[in-house]
Formats: structure tokens, C-alpha cells, sequence
């Protein structure tokens, strides 16, 4: 017969998933926006796993009430997807406003 994994294992395993997620719907972002160079691409993958494990992990948390049982996985799977939505629409909306990281500054001529 096989163990069943522990509760330390679902939890890492859980955060494989997350990280996964995030990273595919970065790069989905990026593919589809277009972004001309690695270093946004690389943002983009980036900040759609912080935004996944921040939705699944600490909004779940936040969400869960005192006494209550563990959260399903499809809830947490619903968070991790909206938190890496979220956190790419924050992304997007402060590229536009600031620009991306290391953006080439024109150079002032001064005669």
C-alpha cells in the first residue's frame, strides 16, 4: 500500500503549482502584450509567481475564518489566478506611467 503524503508535502507541492501558474501566466502576458526585450519578459514571469503565491497563499489565509477547516484547492486555485492577474494589471498599469526597467534616458545635448 502507499503513503499518503503528509501536510508538510501537500504544502510544497502546493507551491510548485503556484509558482507554475504564475510563471505560464506571465509568460502568457508577455507573449500577447508583445514586449520587446528578455528583461520584461523575465519581469513579467517574475511578478505573475510572486502575484500567484501571494493570492493563493496569504489571501486564502486572510479569507479563512478562525475554526474553519483548509480551504479547498480549487478556491486557492481561483486566488492564485487572480492574484497573478492582479498583480500583472499593477505591473502594466506602473510600466505605463514609469516605464520599464532599465529604459534607455535620451541623452540632453547641451550646446
Amino acid at each position: 500500500m502507499g503513503r499518503s503524503p503528509s501536510q508538510a508535502q501537500k504544502v510544497f507541492i502546493d507551491i510548485y503549482i503556484w509558482c507554475a501558474i504564475g510563471a505560464a501566466l506571465g509568460y502568457a502576458v508577455g507573449f500577447i502584450v508583445g514586449e520587446p526585450t528578455r528583461i520584461t519578459r523575465i519581469e513579467d514571469i517574475l511578478v505573475g509567481v510572486f502575484g500567484a503565491f501571494v493570492g493563493a497563499e496569504f489571501m486564502s489565509a486572510m479569507l479563512r475564518h478562525k475554526g474553519d477547516v483548509e480551504q479547498s484547492f480549487s478556491i486557492k486555485l481561483g486566488l492564485a489566478v487572480a492574484g497573478a492577474v492582479a498583480a500583472l494589471a499593477l505591473l502594466a498599469w506602473m510600466r505605463n506611467s514609469v516605464g520599464p526597467i532599465g529604459g534607455k534616458k535620451k541623452k540632453v545635448r547641451r550646446d
